[in-house]
């Protein structure tokens, strides 16, 4: 069955290695999650605030040069996305121009209450969207997420999922 990920800002603090968000211990699974999902062909959506998060976390880094080298090399990643030719996807949470509105909406309706901040209420609503999407051409959609409240509310169970040691 195909795959498509979601993938949340924990996987990605990990796989970049980001000062001060990330753990050694973390990284090789994440990165062979990511490495998997690439040889098996799945599409990896990164939804936008997630970049936002991303690049907050970089910014709060206490060893800049370090998180400036990972900005760019993220940026190189993100140019290709844009391109069609990277790993990533990066995406709004729905097609329209009223997204970050209607994903705010969803956000005090649904979330806010619930505890779910911003970012991972749109990565659900990226997640919801995308199944009702794809599933009828066979698509499983799952979250790449260290956080378990998040990866509950992804729309297909994973078989094996990792979301930490």
């Amino acid at each position: 069955m195909s795959k498509i990920y979601v993938v949340d800002t924990s996987y990605l603090l990990e796989l970049y290695k980001v000062p001060g968000s990330s753990s050694a211990v973390l990284y090789e699974p994440v990165k062979e999650r990511i490495a998997r999902a690439i040889k098996d062909k799945a599409m990896l959506f990164i939804p936008l605030p997630c970049v936002i998060e991303f690049a907050s976390h970089l910014a709060d880094a206490a060893d800049k040069q370090t998180a400036l080298s990972i900005a760019r090399a993220f940026k190189v990643e993100l140019a290709l996305s844009l391109e069609n030719k990277g790993v990533w996807r990066v995406t709004p949470c729905y097609d329209s121009p009223r997204a970050f509105h209607d994903g705010f909406g969803t956000f005090i309706s649904d979330h806010l209450l619930a505890g779910v901040g911003l970012c991972d209420s749109f990565t659900i609503a990226e997640a919801t969207r995308l199944a009702e999407k794809y599933e009828s051409f066979g698509y499983r959609v799952h979250v790449l997420t260290l956080d378990e409240a998040l990866k509950a509310h992804e729309p297909h169970t994973e078989e094996d999922p990792f979301v930490g040691l």
